[in-house]
């Protein structure tokens, strides 16, 4: 089995869907990326970070498509806060 492989393993273990985010050993160094794409997962963060909105994201990285950002998002909301609930509309 390869690098590439193991990543993808490791991420699967720890609940994270290979559809959301791709790690390989030769793609950026092994950082998370966006499948199918060289665009680091970290760059989604930086840029909402610095208060720039997910439209400015996709237009500046247009490999990346809103439903891959989207899903990234709600990942890192489920694994920080837990499952959606769709009873509460605050969440």
């Amino acid at each position: 089995m390869n690098s590439a492989t193991l990543k993808q393993i490791e991420l699967v273990k720890t609940g994270v869907d290979p559809a959301v985010v791709s790690q390989n050993p030769e793609i950026k160094s092994g950082a998370p990326v966006f499948p199918g794409t060289r665009v680091p997962v970290r760059f989604l963060l930086d840029y909402l970070e610095t208060g720039r909105a997910l439209g400015v994201f996709l237009s500046d990285f247009p490999t990346v498509k809103k439903e891959q950002a989207v899903n990234v998002l709600e990942t890192a909301f489920e694994r920080a806060i837990g499952p959606r609930d769709d009873e509460d509309p605050i969440r």
